[in-house]
Formats: structure tokens, sequence, C-alpha cells
């Protein structure tokens, strides 16, 4: 199960949605943070929810965005 809490909307350059901290799921426990509404760490993993129903693991990295898909 993935434990997350919610924070203030943040406005990345291509997309406005709901952010939240991943704080520890069944395959790895991480804990990131954002700093003037950009991520800081090169593979942070961030949860992001439109409807609060379906969302999307987002991976910065060099690709900035490699959206997989969240059950």
């Amino acid at each position: 199960m993935i434990k997350i809490l919610m924070t203030k909307s943040g406005d990345y350059s291509s997309f406005s949605k709901k952010i939240f901290f991943v704080k520890s799921c069944n395959f790895l426990s991480i804990k990131y943070f954002i700093l003037d509404k950009r991520p800081i760490l090169n593979d942070q993993l961030i949860f992001t929810s439109c409807n609060g129903v379906k969302g999307f693991l987002y991976n910065f990295g060099k690709d900035f965005l490699k959206k997989k898909k969240f059950m």
C-alpha cells in the first residue's frame, strides 16, 4: 500500500496537478521534497492525481517526465 501526504497544487511547465509526497510503498521507501515548486532530485517519484482516483508516477530524471501508469 502506498501512503501519501497531499500538498499544494504544483505548476510544472507542461502540467498543473495536485502533488503528493510519496512516503512509502511495498517496493521501496522514499522521502522527497519540493522547493520553489520544482523537483530537486534526479530520480524523484511523485504520485499525481487530477480526480483523486487515477494517477501516475512521474520520474523526474534526465528525460524529465517518464510517465508510468499507476494502478
